[in-house]
């Protein structure tokens, strides 16, 4: 990568505990200048959020009997600069939205997902 292309890279850490969501949501991402890391295992994320900074975190919000909403607090603590948005197909209520930066709903097209992360920066 280039100096220039550094300076303007936006990283995002995909959190999905289905591995093909992640694969697709990170290439997509890729495809559109984003530098993207994902995590399919919960138990990864607070390595990976100390291991590497952050501007915006795609979190889903209900991950095989883990709620995404227990990651939050770690990852505001761990990732205080990042964006943090629930990824998830279902209804989320005013108090959770209230504790993240914007929801993602899916299925999202790739100028959606571009677009939304674009719009929280």
């Amino acid at each position: 990568m280039t100096s220039s292309s550094e300076t303007s890279t936006t990283r995002v850490l995909v959190i999905d505990d289905e591995p093909a969501i992640c694969r697709i949501v990170a290439h997509t991402l890729k495809r559109n200048g984003f530098e993207v890391d994902s995590v399919s295992d919960p138990n990864e994320v607070e390595h990976a959020v100390q291991a590497s900074q952050f501007d915006v975190i795609l979190l889903d919000r209900s991950m095989g009997g883990m709620r995404g909403s227990s990651l939050v607090p770690l990852l505001r603590s761990q990732a205080p600069g990042a964006k943090i948005l629930y990824f998830t197909g279902e209804f989320v209520e005013s108090e959770e939205v209230a504790a993240v930066d914007g929801v993602v709903q899916k299925p999202v097209n790739s100028k959606q997902l571009t677009e939304t992360l674009r719009s929280v920066l």
